[in-house]
């Protein structure tokens, strides 16, 4: 569970609001829980809903574009939300000379280990300069910043599958 903001389009015939950097609008409503679906939905079938009621904003899967980067003006409100992510499913290829990470059609290596904490880098670091990594702890894992490039599917058949945490962290630059 952690504090976040929404930027909600008030007064609007179709209501949007903002999260992450992309813009979601409703899908369905069914009493108090409105479900939203993310705005490039048809474009490029992302699969991110979020479900709201109340302050409770539950994130549902991730992203498979970068952010839209919606314009936020004076007509949105901004509203302090708790924020659950759903767990997620990463495959891990264990290794000694090179482990790997598979996450949301992406996949990471092994970067640097300090203590409890080891980062991962996206592999197409050196391709395209992405700048998404990963940090894991125990059962939870960190994501920092979007990709820079299209997902590039690696095969998962000789990866383990776990269940973790995922909370998602941005570079500021």
């Amino acid at each position: 569970m952690v504090w976040g903001y929404i930027f909600i389009g008030a007064g609007t015939k179709n209501p949007k609001i903002i999260m992450d950097n992309n813009d979601f609008t409703i899908n369905t409503k069914q009493g108090t829980r409105t479900r939203w679906r993310c705005t490039q939905y048809f474009k490029t079938k992302c699969k991110a809903t979020l479900v709201t009621y109340g302050r409770v904003v539950n994130v549902k899967s991730c992203h498979n574009h970068l952010p839209t980067n919606p314009n936020v003006n004076e007509n949105y409100l901004i509203q302090s939300v708790t924020i659950n992510r759903t767990p997620s499913l990463i495959y891990v290829v264990a290794g000694k000379k090179n482990p790997k990470i598979i996450l949301e059609d992406n996949d990471f290596i092994l970067n640097n280990k300090y203590g409890n904490k080891t980062t991962w880098r996206c592999r197409c670091y050196g391709k395209t300069g992405c700048k998404s990594r990963l940090t894991t702890s125990g059962k939870t894992v960190k994501i920092i910043a979007d990709h820079n490039h299209d997902p590039t599917y690696p095969d998962t058949s000789a990866a383990v599958p776990q269940t973790l945490r995922i909370v998602k962290s941005y570079l500021t630059s």
